[in-house]
């Protein structure tokens, strides 16, 4: 395998001050059909960012999308901290392109002596991701799916087109399981952060229906500090529609390394709607 970058990298992120980083928007880094910025992408360059002006591993972020960016615009995130400690840091960050305001986020970072462990789940059984046939968009343009591989183990991606090859079969509950990797991104926080904003894709497969979400909010907590994978091993993700209702959902799941290592949780709200043919 080639050597893995690591996310910032793939993102294109470059500081510009020590609480100031930028990036151009390309293709890469576009999701869903409106060809607009992939929300996981704020949230991944958000704690990028957190984690160079607070010097720490981050424990949390969760991002709002005040409005949409696309090529070539320019988004530029600054990190004000509100207050650090000996162990932990708490900041606000926000995403600018201009004088627009696109990703308002929060989060924090810390390290502290473990005195205590309980990890309440238990990773679910899932056949090997070798064993599951892998999900073929047929994408047209070059967008951020193009660098993320996805092989259902349970249910259907409920993003993809109803004719796309490996997408599943509605699993008749609310709950779906897929194996994700980004093969030339080494695994660290921001990579776990793309990767989570594929969890509300079961959505659709809690009613058996293509389903197109447009995130409001998107949120990751770190069980423990991520060590970057170089190997960009697979990731077990799962996924729970809490409800579907009034035009929006809300999800939640869960991250695990393919050893059973639980990595982290993630949750967010959204808009939900049929596409239009």
């Amino acid at each position: 395998m080639a050597t893995s970058m690591t996310t910032a990298e793939f993102l294109g992120l470059t500081p510009q001050t020590d609480q100031t980083h930028a990036l151009t928007m390309n293709d890469s880094l576009l999701g869903g059909g409106s060809g607009s910025l992939f929300g996981g992408v704020g949230l991944a360059a958000g704690l990028i960012v957190l984690e160079a002006t607070a010097d720490q591993p981050p424990i949390y972020m969760t991002c709002q999308f005040a409005s949409t960016i696309t090529p070539p615009d320019d988004l530029t995130i600054s990190a004000e901290i509100l207050t650090k400690g000996r162990t932990a840091c708490q900041a606000r960050l926000t995403g600018m392109s201009g004088d627009r305001t696109v990703l308002a986020l929060l989060g924090a970072t810390g390290s502290r002596r473990e005195q205590h462990r309980l990890i309440g789940q238990q990773m679910p059984g899932a056949a090997a991701p070798e064993d599951c046939e892998p999900l073929r968009r047929f994408q047209d343009n070059e967008s951020l799916h193009n660098h993320v591989e996805v092989r259902m183990a349970r249910g259907m991606f409920g993003f993809a087109p109803e004719d796309a090859a490996g997408r599943g079969t509605a699993s008749g509950d609310a709950s779906t399981l897929f194996w994700a990797r980004m093969p030339n991104v080494a695994h660290d926080a921001g990579a776990l952060a793309l990767i989570a904003d594929y969890l509300p894709s079961a959505v659709g497969n809690s009613v058996n229906e293509r389903i197109f979400c447009s995130s409001l909010d998107n949120t990751i907590r770190f069980v423990e500090p991520i060590a970057p994978d170089p190997d960009s091993e697979w990731l077990l993700c799962e996924s729970h529609v809490e409800f579907l209702a009034a035009g929006f959902a809300v999800s939640r799941g869960f991250i695990w390394s393919r050893d059973g290592k639980l990595l982290a949780s993630a949750n967010q709200s959204m808009t939900a709607a049929v596409p239009r043919d």
